[in-house]
C-alpha cells in the first residue's frame, strides 16, 4: 500500500477521535517514521509530554481485503478443488480482518506488557484512551529495529545476548503464557543502546 499523505493521515485521526491532532496532542509528526503492514506509524507527544507511537490504518483496508478475497473466490469457483479451498479462504479472510482490529492488537500488547516480566525486555504501554479500531497508540520505546541493528557491526557476544533474549521471550510466551508473538519480523523488535530488547 502507498503511504498516506499528510491530509489523509490527519483525516484518519479526525475520523477516529472526532478531534484534530492539534486538539489531542502537544505535537504530531505528519510524516510517518515507520511502515506497518496495514498502515503507517507516526510520532506524537501527549499533553503531559510523553512520547507516543501512533499506528494509523490505511483507510478502506477492510473493504480491500474483502474485495480481494471475493476476487480469489471468483477465480477458484469453477475449479473442482473449490469446495476444499473454500474453508481455507474463509480462514485467511478472518485472520486478515483480525489484523485490521487495532483494539484487539492493543489488548494483545497489553497482555504481554502486563505478563511477560523479563529483565531487559521492554514492552510498550498501551494508551487505551487513544486506541480505536483504526488507531493504535503506544508509548514510544527507544531502540533500533533488530534488522538494522544487525547491520551495524555488532559483536558476536551482543548478537548472542540478543538471540538469548528473543529465545527467552518465545519460550516464556509459549510455555508459561500460552500465547505467542505471531509476527516475529526483525523489524518488530528494537534493540536499545543499553542492549535491552
Amino acid at each position: 500500500a502507498l503511504p498516506m499523505n499528510r491530509a489523509l493521515s490527519r483525516k484518519v485521526l479526525i475520523n477516529a477521535y472526532g478531534k484534530s491532532p492539534e486538539e489531542l496532542f502537544r505535537a504530531f509528526a505528519s510524516e510517518p517514521f515507520a511502515a506497518a503492514s496495514l498502515g503507517q506509524v507516526h510520532k506524537a507527544v501527549d499533553q503531559d509530554g510523553s512520547q507516543l507511537a501512533l499506528k494509523l490504518q490505511y483507510p478502506g483496508i477492510r473493504s480491500t481485503i474483502r474485495s480481494d478475497i471475493r476476487l480469489i473466490r471468483g477465480l477458484l469457483k469453477p475449479l473442482a478443488e473449490y469446495a476444499s479451498a473454500r474453508p481455507i479462504l474463509e480462514e485467511i479472510e478472518a485472520r486478515l480482518l483480525e489484523e485490521t482490529d487495532y483494539l484487539r492488537e492493543a489488548d494483545n500488547v497489553g497482555f504481554f506488557s502486563r505478563r511477560l516480566g523479563l529483565d531487559r525486555v521492554v514492552v510498550p504501554e498501551v494508551r487505551e484512551e487513544l486506541c480505536t479500531e483504526q488507531v493504535l497508540c503506544l508509548t514510544m520505546v527507544p531502540g533500533e529495529p533488530l534488522n538494522w541493528w544487525l547491520k551495524q557491526g555488532t559483536s558476536q557476544a551482543e548478537r548472542d545476548r540478543t538471540a538469548a533474549m528473543l529465545q527467552e521471550v518465545f519460550i516464556k510466551s509459549l510455555y508459561e503464557l500460552h500465547c505467542i508473538h505471531a509476527d516475529p519480523n526483525p523489524g518488530n523488535f528494537l534493540v536499545a543502546e543499553d542492549g535491552s530488547l
